[in-house]
C-alpha cells in the first residue's frame, strides 16, 4: 500500500462505535459468526468486502487515488462491494468527511452499513482479512478483532465440496491442509502478541456445543449485551449475499453441533492421513 492510503484520520468526529473485524481460515465458522453478531440490534455487519486482499491488489495496487469519486466508483464496480447495493451519494458522502484514502474508503463502507441499518457498531468480516491484522489496526487503532478457529479436517473438508474445488484433486487437498496451518498458526502467534481486549479467538466447535455462553464472552469481549434474537434463525441478517446461500445457507440456519467432526464421516481413509 502506497503512503497516500496510509495517513490515519485525527478527527474522529464521524466514527461510531469501534469496528469488529472478523476474520479466520475460510470455511472456519467466520459466516456463522458474522450472522450470530448482525442479528443483534446493535452491530452491522454485512457481506465480504475482500478489500484488502482483493479490491486494493485488483484496482490500486501500483496507483495513488486522485478523488474521493473515483474510490467510491470503482469500490460500487467491484462485485464484492456491490452487494451492499450502495447509494452513491450517501457514501461519498460520507466519505468525504475523511481524507482521502484507502483505508478510510473501507470505513467509510461499514459505516454507511451501520448508518442504513440503523445501527451504532459496524463491522466486517472476510476470512482472508487475517493476513492484514496488522495494517487494519494501524488504520482501525479501536478495531476489535474475532478470530474463529475450527478443526483443520472439518475446514479441510468443507472446503473440497465448494464450487472453486476441483474434485478428487490431491494436490487440492494437500493444498487446503497447508493453508488451515498456515492461517491456525498465525491466528496462535496474534493471540500471543496482542492484546486480549483487542484480539479474540473463538473455537467453532464450542459456539455449536454451547451457543450462549461463548455469544456473552463474545459480546463482553465487543462490549455489548448478548441478546436471545442473535440465535434465532428467523432473525434478519444481511450478511450472506443470494449467490453465496449455496455453500453458506447453513450458517443461517439452526445451530447444529452435529457439524462438528463432520469429517469422521465423510472423509476416506487417505484424506484423514
Amino acid at each position: 500500500m502506497n503512503s497516500h492510503s496510509t495517513h490515519l484520520v485525527s478527527n474522529t468526529k464521524h466514527q461510531l462505535a469501534h469496528p469488529i473485524f472478523i476474520v479466520g481460515a475460510p470455511r472456519s465458522g467466520t459466516t456463522l459468526m458474522a450472522v450470530l453478531l448482525d442479528r443483534h440490534s446493535n452491530i452491522a455487519i454485512g457481506p465480504e468486502t475482500q478489500f484488502f486482499t482483493e479490491f486494493i491488489p485488483q484496482n490500486w495496487a501500483q496507483k495513488i487515488p486522485e478523488t474521493h469519486e473515483q474510490l467510491v466508483d470503482s469500490a460500487l464496480a467491484f462485485k464484492r462491494i456491490a452487494d451492499f447495493h450502495f447509494d452513491r451519494d450517501q457514501l461519498l458522502h460520507h466519505f468525504k468527511k475523511y481524507e482521502l484514502s484507502l483505508p478510510n474508503l473501507l470505513r467509510a463502507m461499514i459505516e454507511v452499513h451501520a448508518i442504513r441499518s440503523s445501527k451504532l457498531r459496524p463491522g466486517e468480516k472476510s476470512p482472508h482479512h487475517l493476513q492484514h491484522i496488522p495494517t487494519i489496526l494501524h488504520h482501525f487503532p479501536d478495531a476489535k478483532i474475532i478470530c474463529v478457529l475450527r478443526d483443520g479436517r472439518d475446514v479441510v473438508r468443507s472446503l473440497l465440496e465448494t464450487p472453486w474445488a476441483i474434485p478428487k484433486n490431491p494436490r487440492r487437498l494437500r493444498l487446503f491442509c497447508i493453508r488451515w496451518n498456515d492461517a491456525a498458526e498465525q491466528a496462535i502467534d496474534y493471540r500471543r502478541t496482542l492484546p486480549p481486549d483487542q484480539f479474540m479467538m473463538v473455537k467453532f466447535e464450542d459456539i455449536l456445543r454451547q451457543p450462549k455462553s461463548e455469544l456473552k464472552k463474545i459480546c463482553g469481549f465487543i462490549g455489548d449485551e448478548f441478546e436471545a434474537t442473535q440465535l434465532e434463525p428467523a432473525q434478519p441478517s444481511t450478511v450472506i449475499p443470494g449467490w453465496e446461500k449455496q455453500w453458506k445457507s447453513k450458517a443461517s440456519e439452526m445451530l447444529d453441533p452435529g457439524r462438528i467432526e463432520a469429517w469422521r464421516k465423510s472423509a476416506d481413509q487417505k484424506q484423514i492421513w
